[in-house]
């Protein structure tokens, strides 16, 4: 086995993937540049590690000690039967590029996606929130309909479940594809903020998912607190090393500046660590540098 360091951020990817076909076949994980060798990753700060090779291993995902672990399956085969109040084992579903496994939204089973790059806890399709009861017109837009992409809604609910586990108010984003990233959309996802309460365990040849909860609590976003976000009022998703926004809450400090869904903001310019920092600037109507795409780019 060996361990490599497991880290959740934006990944840049080889221009030439026919380079590297198994690579693209699965994606359950991303590793940084400084943790492995080769030609691939001198050139790249972010590399996608997947495809077949990792149905040979039990792959352990350890968020507390920040790490990946590649298990031998005759040592750590991952049994139907559960130890412990705290572990669970979940079915795999069929995937291309990320695990799913099957979420419960009131009581509605919505197949989502294993995403450590998706930096909300919970992405789901409009349709899968009105099948779960939930009118979706009568939740608050954070990004209208638009050359950006579809109207995005807001959610909160304490009413989600992974397997027998309760995960408390699960701050959710509802519509679109999910979040983007160079492979495209991820599709109905939940994210590094949800996943970072469990060590996982992923059996690919085998499909299944061994969960054991590690820590709980509320959900964040982004790793913060998620009173510090709806305080700002502005979702925020890592891109490269400056920060998009997301979505937008009405009436908050985020709207009453301007801010708008598809905005880059670039912390270095105004001296600011990262995202805790650019929400309490935003939060406080200190000057930010922001970066509005248009035709020509941002």
């Amino acid at each position: 086995r060996r361990a490599l360091t497991l880290f959740g951020g934006a990944e840049r990817h080889h221009p030439d993937r026919r380079a590297f076909p198994t690579l693209y076949q699965s994606v359950p994980i991303a590793v940084r540049q400084s943790d492995i060798r080769g030609q691939f990753a001198q050139a790249h700060d972010w590399v996608r590690f997947g495809g077949d090779p990792l149905r040979r291993f039990i792959v352990e995902l350890d968020f507390e000690r920040r790490r990946v672990r590649f298990l031998d399956p005759k040592v750590y085969a991952i049994s139907d039967a559960v130890a412990g109040p705290q572990r669970a084992v979940l079915a795999l579903g069929e995937f291309l590029s990320r695990p799913r496994v099957l979420v419960e939204v009131h009581g509605r089973p919505i197949g989502v996606a294993l995403d450590t790059t998706v930096t909300v806890p919970l992405w789901i399709g409009t349709r899968d929130v009105a099948l779960a009861a939930v009118n979706p017109k009568e939740l608050p837009v954070i990004r209208e309909r638009g050359p950006r992409g579809p109207r995005l809604r807001w959610f909160q609910t304490d009413r989600v479940k992974l397997g027998p586990f309760d995960l408390g108010v699960v701050p959710t984003i509802v519509g679109g594809g999910g979040q983007t990233d160079a492979l495209g959309d991820s599709g109905p996802a939940i994210g590094l903020d949800l996943l970072a309460q469990f060590k996982v365990r992923l059996d690919i040849a085998n499909r299944k998912l061994w969960l054991e909860r590690t820590r709980s609590g509320q959900l964040g976003m982004t790793g913060m607190p998620i009173a510090r976000t709806l305080a700002a009022g502005a979702i925020l998703g890592p891109l490269d090393r400056m920060w998009l926004v997301l979505g937008v809450l009405p009436d908050t400090p985020a709207a009453k500046a301007g801010l708008e869904a598809g905005d880059v903001l670039d912390p270095s310019v105004v001296r600011l660590a990262g995202p805790a920092e650019i929400l309490d600037a935003i939060r406080a109507q200190q000057p930010l540098l922001v970066r509005r795409p248009t035709e020509q780019g941002y």
